[in-house]
Parts: C-alpha cells; structure tokens; sequence
C-alpha cells in the first residue's frame, strides 16, 4: 500500500496505489518469472483434472449431454503440468484437437458417463494432491437405457449421482 490520501480528510498508510504502480509492479512480477523459467511449484505432486461433458445414453442413436469443450481443463491440466505436476486429465468426451494442449507426459483417462467419470475420478484420485472438477457432469440420465431408438416424447430420468458424494 501507498501512504497518501485516504478517504475524507485523513491520510496515512493504506492508500491505493496509482494503476501505472500496479501495472508496473506486476509486470515486474511476471517478467522476473519468465526470466527465471517457470518454478517447478508442483513437482513431486499428482494433480487430477476432470474436464469435459458428459453423455447419458438414451437409446443406441441419442444422449443427454451438453455442449462442453473441455478447454477449461486441459488449461488447468496443462498449467499444472508446467509447474512440474504429475497429471492425470479425465476426459469426459473432449475432442482430440482439444486434447493437443496437453503435454506429452499427462496421463489420459478417456470416459463417457457421469458414472464412468465419477468412478475414473475416484481411482486416479486415491493419490492425488489436488482434485480439479471442471467437468460439466450430467445431474440426470436415463432410467432405463433402450436398446433400440424409442418413438415416445416423454422419457423417465433418474440423478446421476453426485461426483462428491452419494
């Protein structure tokens, strides 16, 4: 903080520094990070990332699901993985050019459902340091999965279940 002018008539210590201060102060911050390589903060730690949507099946040709890339995850997956983390991305469905973000070394677990990625999550998790759930996990699915392509308008549901807890 600033000395100066608060608010009112006092003045003292705790005064908001100019915007050109804090603009140049943090790229002072993120120069001096550059210049010094990327600090290796999560090295020796196991960070899980759940991104992506997931997808219900309703019949052979259809799904409950939502338009989720997955981006945000593979962001946070990769961030990590800079910072010397070991990664483990479950992957709800993301597309294979999403996924080229990642680097080499991240371990991949491809699911589809939210059973699949609550369960994937649980085993990768069961040494992990960090849990990231990005995913945008389906809150309801199907009651009953058909086998061939249903013809009614009205399809029963039941909760997916919760990621965290039953």
């Amino acid at each position: 903080p600033d000395s100066g002018r608060l608010t009112g008539s006092d003045s003292g210590l705790g005064r908001l520094p100019e915007p050109e201060r804090v603009v140049a102060q943090a790229l002072a911050v993120l120069t001096q990070e550059e210049a010094a390589g990327a600090a290796q903060v999560l090295s020796g730690r196991h960070v899980v990332v759940s991104a992506g949507g997931t997808r219900e099946p309703i019949d052979p040709v259809r799904y409950l699901g939502n338009r989720s890339s997955g981006r945000q995850g593979v962001a946070i997956a990769a961030e990590a993985a800079r910072l010397g983390a070991r990664v483990t991305l479950v992957a709800a469905n993301i597309e294979a050019e999403v996924l080229r973000d990642l680097p080499a070394q991240a371990e991949v677990v491809q699911v589809s459902t939210a059973l699949e990625l609550r369960e994937a999550v649980r085993q990768a998790g069961q040494d992990a340091d960090v849990i990231v759930m990005a995913a945008a996990v389906a809150d309801y699915r199907p009651a009953q999965v058909r086998s061939s392509k249903i013809k009614k308008h009205t399809l029963d549901g039941q909760p997916a279940g919760s990621l965290t807890g039953e």
